[in-house]
């Protein structure tokens, strides 16, 4: 069965290789999905222990996120605050630096935001609302370093910025 779960890796692989990810996603993971159960694994000694789905997904992430992920930045279309009486902070509700992609400082602000609408006390609709107003100046500051960003992951025009002396102290 070991051998199974390898051979479907392999198959990744191959396919991610042979076509676009969204044939390879098509035509070889979902039918694995599909078709096999997700409860072999390969239990190798030193590696994780992943099923013949996961086996075969490996590849075809790694290849996208290799090939595409450069492209993609936290943006404050990515923020959810919640629900009345769900509420998010920090990565969970999407507060990520664009530039760095931490978010310790994000959770930190977005945790004493919702404190402090909580403590206001209101029904729950207020305290979200409240929540989302508090938050402005971080939606604000994720605007910024996506702007940054951009400067920042272009070679072009980092080496622009740095040549031109902007960034120089007096």
């Amino acid at each position: 069965m070991h051998l199974l779960i390898w051979l479907g890796a392999l198959a990744g692989f191959y396919a991610t290789s042979r076509m676009s990810p969204g044939k390879a996603l098509l035509w070889l993971y979902i039918p694995v999905l599909l078709i096999f159960p997700d409860t072999f694994h390969a239990i190798t000694p030193g590696l994780p222990d992943p099923s013949l789905n996961v086996a075969v997904m490996m590849p075809l992430f790694f290849y996208t996120l290799s090939r595409y992920g450069r492209f993609w930045r936290p943006s404050v279309a990515d923020v959810f605050h919640g629900e009345p009486g769900a509420y998010r902070i920090g990565e969970a509700a999407g507060w990520i630096s664009p530039s760095s992609a931490e978010g310790y400082s994000y959770a930190f602000t977005s945790a004493a935001a919702l404190a402090k609408a909580i403590l206001k006390d209101g029904p729950e609709e207020k305290i979200l609302r409240a929540y989302q107003l508090a938050t402005l100046s971080l939606m604000g500051n994720i605007i910024f370093k996506q702007a940054k960003s951009i400067i920042m992951f272009s070679p072009f025009l980092r080496q622009m910025v740095m040549h031109s002396g902007v960034l120089a102290r007096v």
